[in-house]
């Protein structure tokens, strides 16, 4: 039908009708954008690093950035709406209020363990249980403030701001879901190590910190390798036949 009309259509001398050019990202707006991104990573690390004085647990709080980005792109996708430049500030302003949450569980975590001298394990459970309600309080209380962004519009792409909407949307919803699972396991990941020698310098004998800390055996880690490989493709294969092709 467009190409019908195109073609009926009478033009004076002089003028021509050229195809609609759709929208992309020149080289150099690209490279800018991801250099702001690898900015603010960088300075959210040194912040983090200066407060918690260790480069490990800075990690933990990085993690969070990926984890929201699984909440943006399910939005978009779900909701089918164009990823913008928008959408890019978006991520670049999530990216700095998403960690908050992690800074606020590490930060809690390391009072228990250093100021109230609470075991390790105990530390990680407790700092993350004590942390639930405040992190679900200031997400949820944030994401309802940024619902009339989208809830208004009569489709996704209908204003300037919905993509910015459905960014900060969707990596703060995914990002509480995961910061009180991923990062407490996370934590315990990156301190198991160092709370092991610390304990030995202390004065306790191998088999004590064994007790603590069982290392898991070669085999032991293959074949749990193994069963999450095959879980994961399990999973690939039926989220193959539910992709629309």
């Amino acid at each position: 039908m467009r190409d019908a009309v195109i073609a009926s259509t009478a033009l004076p001398p002089g003028y021509t009708i050229e195809a609609r050019q759709d929208w992309g990202w020149a080289v150099e707006e690209r490279r800018q954008i991801y250099g702001v991104l690898a900015v603010s990573l960088v300075l959210v690390f040194m912040v983090t690093a200066a407060l918690f004085e260790s480069l490990r647990q800075p990690l933990c709080v990085l993690l969070t950035v990926p984890m929201a980005l699984i909440g943006v792109f399910l939005t978009f996708y779900v909701s089918k709406a164009s990823f913008t430049r928008e959408a890019y500030i978006g991520v670049i302003m999530m990216g700095g209020i998403v960690v908050n949450n992690a800074i606020l569980l590490v930060d809690h975590v390391n009072r228990l363990r250093r100021a109230e001298k609470v075991p390790f394990r105990e530390a990680v459970v407790r700092g993350t249980l004590d942390r639930v309600r405040p992190i679900l309080m200031t997400s949820a209380t944030t994401v309802f403030g940024l619902l009339p962004l989208v809830l208004f519009s009569e489709y996704a792409d209908a204003n300037i701001w919905n993509a910015l909407g459905y960014a900060l949307i969707g990596g703060l919803a995914s990002s509480t879901l995961l910061v009180l699972t991923v990062t407490p396991a996370a934590y315990s990941l990156f301190e198991r190590g160092p709370e092991r020698r610390r304990l030995i310098a202390a004065g306790l004998s191998e088999a004590e910190v064994a007790a603590i800390f069982p290392r898991w055996r070669t085999p032991d880690i293959r074949a749990r390798g193994w069963r999450i490989t095959r879980a994961l493709a399990g999973a690939a294969r039926r989220v193959g036949t539910l992709w629309p092709s």
